[in-house]
Order: structure tokens, then sequence, then C-alpha cells
């Protein structure tokens, strides 16, 4: 079993400390991974639906044919293509 919060990555800005971390979700049984700005979630893999969202506006903003948006959040940075990855076509 992993630690149950890790802070991978510290970086200060000019607007604010940005931070990479990990966490133990014990209730879902899994890691979480996210990015602050300050004590502001910027990105979390808990929650995906801004990616989602972010890919469709993408795929619509385009046009022609057999197009592909493919928006990854934090998980996706540590460990390559991941689940946490969205592919969006038409």
């Amino acid at each position: 079993m992993s630690a149950l919060f890790e802070e991978l990555d510290y970086c200060p800005t000019p607007i604010g400390a940005l931070s990479l971390r990990r966490r133990r979700d014990l209730r879902l049984g899994e890691d979480v991974w996210e990015i602050m700005l300050g004590e502001k979630f910027l990105m979390t893999s808990h929650f995906t639906v801004s990616e989602v969202a972010l890919g469709q506006l993408g795929v619509r903003a385009c046009r022609g044919e057999g197009l592909d948006v493919v928006v990854g959040g934090a998980r996706s940075w540590l460990h390559g293509r991941s689940r946490s990855c969205r592919r969006f076509g038409r």
C-alpha cells in the first residue's frame, strides 16, 4: 500500500505555489493525482468532467472529417497515456 499523501513536485510562481501531489483515497481504494495552485485545485484525476468538456469543445471548433482531440489529465502526465486520457472524434 502506498503512503497516504505525497508532494511530488513544488514550484513557487508569481501567482502562487504550484504543486503536484498524490493522495490515497481510502474510500475509493485508489490514488488521486492533483495539481494545485496554492490551495486551489487546477486538475485532479478524481474529477474529469472538465477534460471531457474541453475535448468536446476542441472537436466542435474544428472543421473537417476524421478529426481527433486527445485531452489528458494529471495521471496521464505521470504515467503516459492512461485511463485518464479521453479521445474525442467525429
